[in-house]
């Protein structure tokens, strides 16, 4: 067998399978396999729904609700959203009631959603002019954000199934690979051109100018993606049975002993993340005192190191596993977390950048290798429900993470005597994210490497 191929499952992938993966590389470019051509759509999607994202949180959300008015707790709160509205992918199956065509009701729903993110830097400059108060103008962001990334949450199961359908197990982390690195590098680019242009217009005192500009970039992102999801084969692996109750459907994933087990890793995931995560960038503003060109600099060659190592980790998933990527980027990962709880401004200088560049090599394996593993075990005729279950649960167990990790945190200013070493609750809080995330990787070595006899595919 030719070792492009070759998988850690061979039992589970049969040879009509590897058959079906050879013509989809085969195949002329005039007689293009429908899957193929939805790849190659699925391409544009991740480009235009990764970018738009990118544009309306991180840097570009607290620069913007600072210009309007809002203070750093309502930053904190708005940057937990989009992790926290997995809540409502539970009723993401409920847009499939009666035999609906996916693509037709995520085509529906994705339209609202791109709407909505395309208008959020325009909705507060029309009720600027029309005379409201401050107050109602951050409420009028506030609220078009909230709701958009509600939206989004409806989508994402059914968007993510879909990926899953059109990309066979054989090649599908070298394909999530190649489409990480394309999405994030068109994504790098795009944001340094519009951080410039921002920064130009705020120097020129019409900072509300750069945000419109990058409005219309959303708008052009937002047709695209709707444009790309159009171009797909309708395709949709799920047969789901509506005479049973909403309740009895979301109970029938977590009936399931193994795909609890697959539960317990995510909760476990979530709460490593959050519980440190957002508050590296509020450390080195706050206590390291770096400035904003510098973190942006970081923030960009940690991107590029991401896009680079990409297709290392998708090709070392396809010749090893989900499992051997997954815990291998994770130990990474963890190890960044925990050693920023030794960066002081004095040493700064030099760990600044050397986690920016490991951070980088792990979460360029981290997000295909935890993207896949959800579905590896989620039974295709409950699939989408099994994925929402697993957002909503995760998703709540962040909010809670990042209460407890502000909870350290505010332990005082004051610092916290650990032996011989003085740390702030903001070192204290990395070093525990850091642990849990390590736990992780225990977690997919000794447990879930084990249960390879009930993947799915």
């Amino acid at each position: 067998m030719d070792r492009t191929y070759r998988v850690k499952y061979p039992k589970r992938i049969g040879i009509n399978t590897l058959n079906r993966v050879r013509s989809y590389r085969t195949r002329g470019k005039d007689n293009q396999d429908p899957l193929e051509k939805s790849r190659s759509f699925f391409i544009l999607e991740g480009i235009t729904g990764i970018g738009q994202f990118a544009l309306v949180t991180g840097a570009f959300l607290a620069g913007f609700v600072s210009f309007l008015g809002g203070g750093e707790t309502l930053n904190g709160s708005l940057g937990v959203v989009p992790a926290a509205v997995g809540l409502v992918q539970i009723f993401s199956s409920l847009l499939l009631k009666g035999g609906k065509s996916r693509k037709q009701q995520v085509i529906k729903v994705v339209i609202l959603v791109r709407i909505l993110l395309s208008i959020l830097y325009f909705v507060p400059f029309v009720v600027m002019n029309v005379g409201a108060s401050k107050e109602i103008v951050l409420g009028s962001f506030i609220s078009c954000f909230i709701i958009a990334f509600i939206a989004n949450g409806l989508a994402a199961p059914m968007v993510s199934g879909w990926l899953i359908d059109v990309t066979p197990l054989a090649i599908r982390g070298n394909y999530l690979a190649k489409r990480e690195k394309i999405s994030l590098s068109v994504i790098a680019i795009t944001t340094i051109i519009l951080g410039r242009i921002l920064d130009f217009n705020k120097s020129s005192g019409n900072e509300f100018t750069g945000f419109l500009i990058v409005g219309i970039v959303l708008c052009i992102m937002g047709m695209l993606n709707v444009y790309s999801l159009l171009r797909m084969e309708d395709t949709n692996s799920e047969t789901i049975d509506y005479n049973q109750s909403f309740m009895t459907r979301i109970m029938t994933p977590l009936k399931d002993h193994v795909f609890r087990i697959i539960i317990g890793f995510y909760i476990l995931w979530n709460s490593a993340l959050f519980i440190g995560g957002p508050y590296i960038a509020v450390y080195q503003v706050e206590k390291l005192h770096l400035t904003y060109t510098y973190m942006m600099t970081m923030a960009v060659i940690g991107s590029i190191i991401r896009v680079v190592f990409s297709s290392f980790w998708g090709n070392h998933a396809d010749k090893k596993s989900w499992f051997s990527s997954a815990s291998w980027s994770l130990v990474i990962l963890g190890i960044v977390h925990m050693s920023w709880g030794i960066v002081v401004a004095s040493n700064a200088w030099i760990l600044v950048p050397v986690l920016s560049l490991l951070n980088g090599i792990a979460w360029a394996g981290v997000a295909i290798s935890l993207f896949n593993i959800q579905f590896l075990f989620a039974k295709k005729e409950i699939r989408t429900m099994s994925i929402s279950v697993n957002a909503a649960i995760g998703g709540t167990f962040s909010i809670v993470a990042v209460k407890v990790g502000g909870w350290i945190v505010e332990l005082g200013d004051q610092a916290i005597t650990v032996g011989s070493m003085d740390m702030s609750g903001f070192q204290l809080s990395f070093i525990l994210s850091g642990f849990l995330l390590l736990l992780c990787a225990g977690f997919v070595i000794l447990v879930l490497n084990s249960l390879t006899d009930n993947i799915q595919e």
